[in-house]
């Protein structure tokens, strides 16, 4: 069984002929609602298409820890694929990034990256400077070294980078914030 049940949202027209059907249309846009939703995704940017990966937890339990999953034409250890690192709380700290194409490496192996490494990676990708102040590093084994020899990565002054205005805070009463927070479940 798959370990994830992956849907590709269109972004771009279908081409003719190749229309989806009514049904796969309604899927599609309950699938955007409920991202809009439950985790506030908007698509609005431009792409080729999104993906939305939602894990299968049978399938995931019937194979850990011991178990074997084919990835890519080859057998692997369920192990290597999925791990656990003991985190508690209402966050899930584990999550899928997928990325190709570009300068970025072909390499079809599970590779670790901090959460802390995407905006350099994106920075860089996006041929614009590393901000000195960010806490991440550039995963540097993502990418073809052809690629960082062409475009070396350049790191610029975080100070010397526009900055948003201050954020005004509404006005609002203490005990008003005090009550949305308590509607909220913050604050018994």
């Amino acid at each position: 069984a798959p370990l994830f049940r992956v849907v590709r949202l269109d972004a771009a027209p279908r081409p003719a002929g190749h229309e989806r059907g009514w049904f796969d249309q309604l899927e599609q846009r309950g699938w955007r609602l409920a991202a809009r939703l439950f985790y506030s995704v908007e698509f609005t940017q431009p792409a080729h298409a999104w993906v939305i990966a939602t894990p299968n937890d049978e399938a995931f339990e019937s194979v850990w820890p011991n178990g074997r999953v084919r990835i890519g034409g080859k057998s692997r250890a369920a192990s290597e694929i999925v791990f656990g690192d003991g985190f508690s709380g209402a966050h899930n700290p584990v999550a899928v990034f997928a990325a190709a194409g570009g300068p970025l490496r072909h390499n079809p192996a599970r590779g670790e990256l901090s959460v802390l490494d995407i905006a350099p990676l994106y920075a860089y990708l996006a041929r614009a400077g590393i901000p000195d102040d960010l806490p991440g590093r550039l995963p540097t084994e993502w990418i073809e070294p052809r690629a960082l020899t062409a475009n070396p990565p350049r790191q610029i002054a975080a100070a010397s980078l526009a900055r948003l205005p201050a954020p005004v805070a509404p006005a609002i009463s203490d005990s008003e914030l005090l009550e949305r927070l308590r509607a909220m479940g913050y604050v018994e």
